[in-house]
């Protein structure tokens, strides 16, 4: 009798991201082996979601037959800007010239 280790299913949890606070995205993960595919902070593999603000750590798990895998991305949520407020005392002012039009154009 011979006993082979099969080695474990292939997985690739895909790139990191950098998203803006309340966007949607979906996690796929790349799965040639055809394995169960799981990941951890009650994502589920091709289901919208929106990430939490800061940064966090998705890990996606594959079982094949028993044999496990797994693969990590990071997806960074960057906070919306709010509360952005300019002094009283503050003005603006701006110098317009008129340019002279393009002259003979060849």
């Amino acid at each position: 009798m011979t006993l082979t280790d099969p080695n474990p299913p292939a997985i690739d949890a895909g790139a990191d991201q950098v998203l803006c606070e309340g966007a949607t995205t979906t996690l796929n993960a790349i799965n040639p082996d055809g394995a169960t595919v799981t990941w951890d902070n009650g994502v589920t593999d091709g289901t919208a979601f929106t990430p939490p603000v800061g940064t966090t750590t998705y890990t996606v798990t594959a079982n094949l037959a028993g044999c496990t895998n797994s693969d990590q991305m990071t997806i960074t949520v960057t906070p919306s800007i709010t509360g952005l407020t300019c002094p009283g005392a503050l003005t603006a002012t701006c110098d317009i010239t008129e340019q002279p039009a393009y002259a003979d154009y060849n």
